[in-house]
């Protein structure tokens, strides 16, 4: 049941990018126009994320996509496979490289955030120290 509203939901965007492309006589307008109605339900949708998860993550545990449990956490996915490719990378020999620079990219986001987290620990505890030591 609740993969059926998540899919809906993504569904929904879908649907929202054939009715702009029967609308506007240009493809480009019509994606164009698509991309800033999806930005503003996947920002909702993160901050979403993101609070609910709030304790989670700033401790550093956790380990999902932060659009995970939300109403569009398929759409990325779905985007991707569908979207991406038809409208953004129309040659197949641009993907391959653009999906591994998300790895990478993803890696090395993933990495400087557990950084940040642990100097965050460390700095509360050597502060915690010096009050104990006055």
């Amino acid at each position: 049941m609740q993969n059926t509203i998540f899919y809906s939901k993504s569904k929904l965007l879908i649907d929202e990018l054939t009715k702009l492309k029967a609308i506007h006589s240009s493809e480009h307008t019509a994606f164009h126009e698509w991309v800033q109605f999806s930005r503003q339900w996947l920002l909702y949708s993160a901050a979403f994320g993101f609070t609910d998860n709030y304790d989670e993550i700033m401790d550093g545990k956790y380990t999902n996509d932060i659009l995970y449990g939300t109403f569009h956490q398929y759409s990325i996915e779905i985007m991707k496979k569908k979207v991406m490719i038809k409208y953004v990378y129309s040659d197949a020999s641009i993907l391959k490289p653009e999906f591994a620079t998300q790895t990478i990219i993803n890696s090395l986001l993933e990495k400087f955030v557990l950084l940040c987290l642990n100097t965050m620990k460390i700095m509360k505890i050597t502060n915690n120290q010096k009050v104990n030591e006055n």
